[in-house]
């Protein structure tokens, strides 16, 4: 195992895999804060949406449809009979409440293309 370093790179070696982590540069630290600093560009879908269909519609997966998941919600649909889907619906919304709206937006989030100009 390498040497746990704040400067230095760290490898890893294990069977036929090796891993290099490297410090994090001063522009690898930049472009992540102009990312963050660009939020206004970033869009997606509703957070209260998702919540009021999972809440009302959960049974049948609409909240999962809305959200671009459309393989779990026709789980959702499928098993729509048994009361296991409503505690999933459950915890569904309560993970959407707990969620901060970064996090949000990286996993149902999309940035908007800029206008190409002509």
């Amino acid at each position: 195992m390498g040497e746990v370093l704040e400067d230095r790179v760290i490898n890893f070696y294990a069977d036929n895999v090796h891993m290099t982590f490297e410090p994090k540069t001063e522009e690898a630290e930049e472009e992540i804060e102009k990312k963050l600093s660009n939020k206004d560009n970033i869009y997606g879908k509703s957070k209260i949406i998702a919540i009021i269909l999972a809440i009302f519609l959960g049974r049948f997966g609409l909240h999962k449809f809305y959200l671009g998941k459309p393989a779990l919600g026709l789980l959702y649909l499928i098993f729509s009979r048994f009361q296991i889907i409503m505690f999933l619906c459950i915890c569904d919304v309560l993970i959407y409440i707990l969620m901060d709206k970064e996090t949000w937006l990286k996993k149902y989030g999309y940035q908007k293309r800029p206008k190409k100009k002509s």
